[in-house]
């Protein structure tokens, strides 16, 4: 609402990059089945800072040509050591995921999270008391970041410095950016948990049943008569 243009903001913020996540997604589909997989995964990952870039300087032509921003500032910096040694990296690491993703372990990991959920080994899970959770961290996360932006502020003015308007707003976008970014690695690691007791559920109920059919062993199929 400070810039002036809600819609642009939105679109600029929202629209640029669910776009890159959906050109990107395409990219990586089509080098997956191309004769060299490998090399197209490596291509696109070094490119994909570029490739985000072009489509933000894009829509800020576009939306906000005051602002003074071209598609051509994508390659200002493209020579950089520290731009190309980052694509490197990136890539590199993207290489080495999906190299684990094709092992031997890693498919028989994602057989037996498959199987837990067939067989409903993991803990079932309310809709309604996840989206109230997602919303409160939302909420909290924007109550801690107004917070600090007010302590900052306060700091600050014991020192003699006064911030604008625009220098507020400015640090209080940058702490919902960092917060929205801990949420963010908050929920990979809680997917991550979901997965672990996932598997060692279902190797819990694979030791239950007999190697050689299958079936429930002897022991599991006493239990269950006791319970029914």
């Amino acid at each position: 609402m400070m810039s002036g243009k809600p819609l642009q903001s939105i679109l600029l913020s929202v629209g640029a990059r669910a776009l890159f996540g959906l050109a990107a997604g395409y990219l990586y589909r089509a080098v997956r089945r191309s004769r060299h997989p490998y090399i197209g995964i490596f291509l696109v990952t070094s490119v994909g800072s570029r490739l985000h870039a072009f489509l933000v300087y894009g829509f800020m032509e576009f939306l906000f040509p005051e602002a003074g921003f071209h598609i051509t500032d994508t390659f200002h910096d493209i020579w950089n050591w520290d731009t190309l040694l980052f694509a490197l990296v990136q890539g590199l690491l993207v290489l080495f995921c999906c190299w684990c993703l094709n092992t031997d372990q890693a498919k028989r990991y994602s057989e037996r999270i498959r199987m837990a959920d067939q067989v409903q080994m993991g803990v079932t899970h309310n809709k309604k008391t996840i989206a109230a959770a997602i919303v409160t961290i939302f909420i909290a996360s924007f109550s801690v970041a107004w917070y600090f932006t007010n302590r900052i502020e306060s700091v600050m003015s014991q020192y003699g410095i006064y911030l604008s308007d625009e220098i507020s707003y400015d640090i209080t976008h940058l702490q919902i950016q960092f917060l929205l970014g801990i949420i963010s690695l908050f929920a990979l690691a809680i997917l991550a948990i979901i997965l672990h007791f996932k598997n060692v559920n279902y190797l819990y109920y694979e030791a239950k049943l007999d190697g050689l059919t299958g079936l429930a062993s002897r022991d599991q199929f006493s239990g269950l008569g006791k319970i029914y």
